[in-house]
């Protein structure tokens, strides 16, 4: 992929995330698939490293929702691909155990 073209893309998704970020986040994936699929490594890192940048400014409508996102993205850091980055999934993986564990216990 062409420099200027990563250069819109990542731009797109800076705008896509705020606005709904379960939808970006699929079509995010789409883009990461296609690009690895065509062997650029660099684009899907450079996208990756995008949204890593991202994501903690990212509004959700719920902790939940927040939760659920950052679950999505551990995971996918976690995969094998250009994107891999296990410190970055660990790091990913406690928004979701943070949320866990200010929320109260329903047992009382």
């Amino acid at each position: 992929m062409q420099q200027d073209d990563l250069i819109r893309l990542i731009e797109r998704f800076h705008r896509a995330f705020p606005a709904d970020p379960p939808g970006a986040l699929r079509d995010f994936l789409r883009v990461e698939e296609w690009l690895r699929r065509d062997g650029d490594d660099a684009g899907a890192r450079a996208l990756a490293d995008a949204l890593w940048v991202l994501a903690p400014e990212i509004p959700f409508a719920s902790d939940e929702a927040r939760a659920a996102f950052f679950h999505g993205l551990a995971h996918f850091l976690a995969s094998p691909g250009p994107a891999f980055d296990e410190e970055r999934a660990r790091e990913a993986m406690e928004v979701p155990r943070m949320i866990r564990e200010k929320q109260p216990d329903a047992h009382g």
